[in-house]
């Protein structure tokens, strides 16, 4: 088996991920990644067994938040696999431990987080790479696994790296001069230092197109509708109890930090505008906190 570190986690795999850094052959793991025959008697998600089954692909078998079972399919691609693994499944396993993984991308500004939320297509690893470019690391892309303790969002740092469709890669290849393409998508290393394996949230940003870039609070219901979608879970796979849990993770987030409206033009040439107002965003939040905050939880409130 080969060893590496993502997510604050050890881990075993029998499947090579390139993607992740290696770690030294030392102590146990705690999660192993392993070729092997799944159970057919699994019917619902719950909090702890997830069975996953893609077409042309295999079944993923994950358990207890520690263990991955793969039986793939004849001419199952590789690079998909893998990208299967260190994404979604990873997910599915964190949430197992714990955290509420978000399909976001995040930077790291100021020793607190910032997440960027939004549909598929809508430039979360785009603004990510912006950010990083001036100045703020990456912190995570794609999975964005946070959670909340004693009042405050914590967000569990990911591996350096970042994925971006070929026109977004282009724009922003001297991040990583060797990206290669994996798959659909380029997949650039970033060089960080120092980054926290925890860092609390500072805000929440909601992706969206515009004529211009504008940064706005958002109302309740949007913020509701976009962490709903944008959290790696299967409603309809789901049990009683994991749903129950996950109403709960999203209420305490979202009781937790506040969520603004990002909008920017399509064309990645004024993304630097992005940058800015985000940046005076978070200047001001420095005057309004615990308003935010409170306003957050009486929103969470009404919707749970």
């Amino acid at each position: 088996m080969r060893r590496y570190s993502a997510y604050g986690l050890t881990i075993n795999s029998e499947i090579d991920l390139v993607d992740f850094p290696s770690a030294p052959e030392v102590g146990g793991a705690d999660v192993v990644i392993r070729y092997g025959e799944i159970p057919k008697t699994v019917a619902k998600t719950t909090l702890n067994e997830e069975l996953v089954k893609i077409r042309d692909i295999g079944e993923f078998y994950i358990v207890e938040g520690r263990e991955i079972t793969v039986k793939l399919l004849p001419g199952a691609p590789p690079d998909i696999i893998r990208v299967l693994l260190s994404a979604r499944m990873l997910a599915y396993l964190l949430r197992q431990r714990g955290w509420l993984p978000l399909h976001a991308s995040s930077v790291w500004i100021a020793d607190h987080a910032i997440l960027f939320l939004g549909r598929v297509g809508e430039g979360k690893s785009t603004t990510a790479a912006a950010f990083h470019r001036h100045g703020y690391p990456v912190v995570a892309d794609d999975v964005a696994p946070v959670r909340v303790r004693d009042g405050v969002t914590e967000l569990c740092s990911g591996p350096p790296q970042l994925r971006l469709c070929s026109d977004a890669a282009e724009t922003f290849l001297e991040l990583d001069p060797s990206a290669r393409q994996v798959y659909d998508k380029h997949s650039l290393n970033l060089h960080r230092g120092g980054i926290p394996p925890t860092l609390p949230v500072a805000r929440i940003y909601l992706l969206g197109a515009g004529e211009s870039t504008q940064c706005l609070p958002a109302t309740a219901i949007d913020a509701w509708a976009t962490m709903a979608r944008e959290c790696f879970i299967r409603l309809r796979h789901a049990g009683a109890d994991l749903l129950a849990s996950h109403l709960r993770d999203c209420a305490a987030v979202l009781g937790a930090t506040p969520v603004r409206h990002l909008s920017r033009p399509r064309d990645l040439g004024g993304i630097g505008k992005m940058v800015e107002a985000v940046e005076r965003d978070l200047v001001n939040a420095q005057a309004e906190p615990r308003q935010g905050r409170r306003n957050s939880r009486n929103m969470a409130a009404r919707y749970i």
